[in-house]
């Protein structure tokens, strides 16, 4: 996306899922624009992580999915720069939300967004980097009685309000892109502050200082049936968890490495600092 353009934003009633439309575009366009975008106001097959069923009921929620490029070793930086996006989307709105890593955004305890990245297969590239749909499902007006958990909740919820959709929508893909730009200028290295601003905190920082998980005591479900319990303690320049595991060992895990990670008193996002 050229300095100054505005990205396209392909809107639909109703579509399988966001992403995967835009995957479907992005295959047919090799030479697609960054941030050419598609909303949906409901989705029929959305899915979260591990190929779970997102529900939502129609308008009541954010349905984006937006298309940007990095580096092989900067996939998992798409999902935490999107993550913070939200974050500093639902900031303006006087909450104070979380991130659940690797890929919810919580506020007052409870999930109000999940976001999935995935690559575009045997897509194109521009300066070898690699083309990756960035799936946000954001809820805005969605009352209790439409909540799909008991652990979610809603901007309107959250705020009392009527949310405009559209303001949010605007708000948020702005933020992504700024952040994205200056995760480019610093040659997505995240412990390299935006050269625009060397003053500024990096990128990895922010997450950090953005992230609910760290500090707390977790419990994390493995994809072999496995449990791990310990404290989660820090991030790493690969976008990793690191846990402190109850025998002393300190391990790092990568979105694919697991399953689950809750907190270990069995909530879903009160992460409560280990003592």
């Amino acid at each position: 996306m050229s300095s100054g353009s505005s990205p396209e934003i392909r809107r639909f009633t109703c579509v399988d899922s966001a992403l995967s439309e835009l995957a479907r575009a992005a295959r047919e366009d090799t030479a697609m624009p960054d941030f050419t975008s598609v909303l949906a106001e409901h989705q029929n097959a959305g899915r979260g992580r591990s190929g779970r069923e997102w529900l939502d009921d129609s308008g009541s929620s954010l349905l984006l999915a937006t298309l940007i490029r990095v580096n092989d070793a900067d996939l998992p930086w798409a999902t935490l720069l999107a993550g913070l996006a939200v974050c500093d989307t639902l900031e303006a709105r006087g909450l104070t939300p979380g991130l659940k890593w690797p890929n919810d955004v919580i506020a007052q305890g409870a999930k109000g967004c999940g976001i999935l990245a995935q690559l575009v297969p045997e897509s194109g590239s521009t300066e070898g980097r690699r083309s990756i749909i960035v799936g946000i499902g954001q809820n805005t007006n969605m009352s209790a009685e439409q909540l799909p958990v008991p652990t979610a909740t809603s901007l309107s919820l959250c705020t009392g309000q009527v949310i405009d959709s559209s303001e949010v929508l605007t708000r948020l893909l702005s933020i992504f892109a700024r952040r994205y730009r200056a995760f480019v200028r610093a040659g997505g290295d995240p412990e390299r502050p935006d050269p625009l601003n060397p003053q500024s905190i990096s990128l990895l920082d922010q997450a950090r200082a953005a992230t609910a998980t760290l500090g707390a005591s977790v419990r994390m479900s493995l994809p072999d049936g496995n449990t791990v319990e310990g404290t989660a303690e820090d991030l790493d320049a690969q976008g990793r968890i690191l846990i402190r595991r109850e025998d002393g060992t300190l391990e790092p895990y990568a979105v694919g490495d697991i399953e689950h990670l809750r907190p270990a008193n069995g909530s879903y996002g009160d992460f409560q600092q280990a003592h």
